[in-house]
């Protein structure tokens, strides 16, 4: 591998690690509300909400599952391999927007029933879920915006310092046995 074909590496390593934390932690909020409004809705016998509550617990899952998979090293490899950068951003935004789009809809149902089913107490936890949700599908396109250094992306001087401060922090980080 050439030194700039190396730092390409490094660079895009470095980006899909930015991007796991930046998905991590909304993801993780929306996991968590989940689990709380699914057992507040078990423990107040709501078990007419029950299939959409797990179904919105399952895609929360699924959502966790596809970032951790999506953003790995051996899966970051399959998903750039042979692709350009915008055919791998537009998977990953499809991957990432169909479970969220599930916890969207089965939430938005269940929180159109509670009235009706007597379980307002779920409301709080269930609105800061759809927040949460809402708010990770207004930031996906950005939060997925690669910063390419490889001359693909459009010429921005804020494109080109971060791809900078990527090769570079990069390049500091590589183990002592290779050769700089």
């Amino acid at each position: 591998m050439s030194p700039a074909s190396d730092d390409r590496q490094l660079i895009r390593d470095a980006q899909l690690a930015n991007m796991r934390q930046e998905l991590l932690a909304p993801v993780g909020a929306i996991v968590g509300y989940g689990e709380m409004v699914r057992e507040a809705a078990a423990a107040n016998d709501l078990e007419e909400i029950g299939e959409d509550l797990d179904r919105v617990l399952e895609s929360a899952h699924a959502l966790y599952g596809a970032v951790n998979k999506l953003l790995s090293k051996d899966g970051a490899d399959d998903l750039f391999a042979g692709k350009d950068t915008d055919v791998v951003q537009k998977t990953l935004r499809h991957d990432l927007r169909t479970p969220i789009n599930a916890i969207k809809g089965y939430g938005e149902m269940v929180l159109e029933d509670l009235e009706d089913l007597g379980g307002e107490t779920l409301r709080p936890d269930l609105e800061r879920l759809l927040d949460e949700t809402n708010r990770l599908l207004s930031q996906l396109d950005s939060i997925i915006d690669f910063s390419r250094a490889d001359g693909e992306a459009e010429g921005s001087e804020k494109t080109e310092a971060t791809a900078a401060m990527f090769a570079d922090l990069a390049r500091s980080i590589r183990p002592m046995d290779q050769d700089p």
